[in-house]
């Protein structure tokens, strides 16, 4: 048994944030296992990849049916600090059709990418360059002298 120290903490938390958020997913492959006591089955893609996958609400008699077949599963992946697939979780299992050998690779880790990084605001740029700058140091009157001017 292991016992988490304070100074692993940090590498916790680093390890948390550098794991992607499970991402949605569908996979078509063999299904080579299903467990007949515990929500685990296992898909086996034609390169030889397994994908392991929970399926809470599953029905042994329909998996019984599907066993050994190709099917397509949609859900949610689950990935490892490295980027590799830990889980699928099932929320749809069913027999592939012919359209669906467009899902037989595993699915891919992508991490999000920053779409907009916030650069310095300068007097040129950002916020003051759209809305302008506010001299402040107009009196009342002047300032609603212009305000009137515009209007």
């Amino acid at each position: 048994m292991s016992i988490l120290l304070e100074e692993d903490a940090a590498r916790v938390e680093v390890l948390q944030d550098e794991t992607l958020r499970p991402l949605a997913a569908r996979v078509a492959g063999l299904l080579d296992t299903v467990s007949a006591s515990r929500p685990d089955v296992v898909l086996r893609l034609s390169d030889g990849t397994r994908i392991p996958g929970r399926l809470e609400a599953h029905d042994v008699e329909a998996l019984r049916s599907l066993f050994g077949k190709e099917v397509v599963v949609s859900g949610m992946a689950h990935y490892r600090p490295s980027g590799r697939l830990l889980l699928l979780d099932v929320e749809d299992l069913r027999a592939a059709r012919p359209e669906d050998q467009i899902f037989r690779t595993a699915p891919i880790a992508r991490k999000r990418k920053v779409t907009i990084a916030p650069g310095p605001q300068e007097e040129l740029s950002g916020v003051p360059a759209f809305f302008g700058i506010w001299p402040g140091d107009e009196s009342d009157e002047n300032l609603l002298a212009a305000l009137r001017a515009i209007g």
